[in-house]
């Protein structure tokens, strides 16, 4: 996969998220910007490395409402 576009993931089982990816991809793997939103209602919009999420500028919203503004780097 090449370019901006969707993923999607889907997992059935509760303990799992399922997820959709909208933003670049290169070489098969999120790189660059990007949103991420997961099943349980949580919102990352930022960078991404490697399919890892990683922004000095990122903007999280949680499930509840609650918003975060700032760095993420995830391993």
């Amino acid at each position: 996969m090449e370019g901006r576009g969707k993923y999607w993931y889907y997992k059935q089982t509760q303990n799992q998220n399922s997820i959709l990816f909208v933003g670049e991809i290169k070489d098969n793997t999120f790189n660059g910007l990007g949103k991420m939103m997961f099943n349980c209602g949580t919102n990352y919009s930022g960078s991404f490395v490697n399919n890892t999420l990683n922004s000095q500028r990122a903007v999280v919203v949680f499930g509840n409402g609650d918003k975060y503004k700032g760095p993420v780097i995830a391993n």
